[in-house]
């Protein structure tokens, strides 16, 4: 019993002071740092939680000796040169004021992300893990926030946890969602931490109809649809369904009765109303329309400047005359528009690598390379929904994560 206990304040202790750990406060820190609690932090919490992420990155490195392995420098430099092209277009940009501010954001923050994340944390296994681990513990402190201010506020249209919107929200409870539903899936878990995770995987679904974000939602959606697929496994002769099918069925069931449930009882959540407006609405309601004005206006531009695009930050500029942030909702759009056709392509040859290394996930069926599969997936599409591209840092983390290559099999259950 003691030696048990012992076990587990080691492992509580190896999480809590870790280099993932304080790398996910980093990543995190733009969904907490506006809420009134910490006010008392006299600087801001992004730019300390990354000079101590950049300190310990630093020191891991040397006691590694500056190790690296071979693929995952080489991807970082794909990502790299991307970055040395957003910074060259501030050649040719109009953008006086806000490239300047964008490119900083995006060398300083973004940069380091995807370098610590491929170079440090896919390095290793257990770092992976760790960093999951991490991951969950926020998005079960969002669950519990967004519980406490739905209780508050049951007809509320937007759920605005811990100080920041709600699509953040939305982004980081998606993340552990599908953290969790992989590792039910394809993880070697106990019947009691089973249960645990189901029950948490439930509720953060549940908070998902009533966040109030229609892209975190539909990207979740479509995101669980591969892992049908995985759950089969193609033999000459025969199919193998994975007994836990079950477990993927039961929460569609679920969703689908509540569904009918809330649409029987007109108490429909904030998130499902907003999709109905997108299809009753002439204009798709407002916030869709936006997007859809944007995305046309968008190809006008990238067509002016086919090749190298108009320059970092040079959309609000371009389409509104205003040098300050904006961004139409839409990532490939854009890199279309500010970097050119140059700018897309390198930015897609990015995803070309990270498909070859999680391409081996349908063979292998680990958990982690199925997490990262389908949270590249969840945010993908957020990312063609909302967000610049300083915006999109979790998604530039999970691309990071996929030149992570597991070896070992999990055994799959008949």
């Amino acid at each position: 019993m003691l030696d048990r206990l012992i076990y587990i304040i080691k492992k509580i202790y190896s999480i809590i002071f870790s280099f993932e750990m304080i790398f996910t406060i980093f990543l995190f820190a733009g969904r907490f740092k506006g809420d009134d609690r910490f006010d008392w932090i006299p600087v801001d919490i992004t730019l300390l939680f990354w000079i101590i992420s950049l300190v310990i990155g630093i020191y891991v490195l040397v006691k590694n000796e500056f190790k690296f392995k071979g693929n995952n420098l080489r991807y970082f430099v794909l990502f790299l040169i991307f970055s040395i092209y957003i910074l060259v277009s501030n050649l040719w940009t109009p953008s006086t004021i806000f490239a300047f501010e964008k490119t900083i954001i995006f060398i300083s923050f973004s940069l380091w992300i995807f370098f610590s994340v491929s170079n440090i944390i896919a390095t290793d296994g257990k770092r992976v893990k760790r960093f999951f681990i991490c991951v969950t513990i926020f998005g079960i402190w969002m669950l519990i926030e967004s519980f406490l201010n739905l209780i508050k506020s049951p007809t509320v249209s937007f759920i605005n946890t811990l100080g920041g919107n709600y699509l953040g929200v939305g982004r980081i409870l998606g993340f552990m969602c599908c953290i969790l539903i992989t590792y039910l899936l394809f993880g070697e878990i106990k019947k009691n931490m089973k249960f645990l995770l189901l029950t948490i995987l439930v509720l953060t679904v549940y908070i998902m109809f009533s966040v109030g974000g229609r892209g975190p939602f539909i990207a979740l959606l479509f995101s669980f649809l591969p892992l049908f697929y995985y759950l089969f496994h193609f033999k000459k002769k025969s199919i193998i369904v994975n007994k836990r099918m079950n477990i993927l069925l039961g929460l569609f069931l679920i969703s689908i009765i509540y569904l009918i449930y809330i649409f029987s009882t007109n108490n429909i959540p904030s998130t499902i109303r907003r999709l109905i407006v997108v299809f009753e609405q002439d204009n798709m309601g407002a916030s869709a329309g936006l997007r859809m004005y944007y995305y046309q206006l968008g190809f006008e531009l990238w067509r002016e400047n086919f090749f190298f695009g108009h320059g970092i930050g040079s959309w609000s500029l371009i389409s509104s005359g205003i040098d300050s942030r904006g961004y139409p909702h839409n990532i490939i759009i854009e890199i279309l528009v500010e970097l050119g056709t140059v700018g897309l392509i390198l930015f897609l040859i990015i995803h070309i690598r990270a498909f070859y290394f999680i391409r081996t996930a349908n063979k292998i069926r680990n958990p982690i390379s199925l997490a990262i599969t389908v949270s590249l997936i969840f945010f993908f599409i957020n990312a063609l929904f909302s967000g610049d591209l300083n915006d999109n840092r979790y998604y530039y983390a999970v691309l990071a994560l996929s030149v992570f290559l597991p070896v070992k099999k999990i055994q799959i259950n008949k």
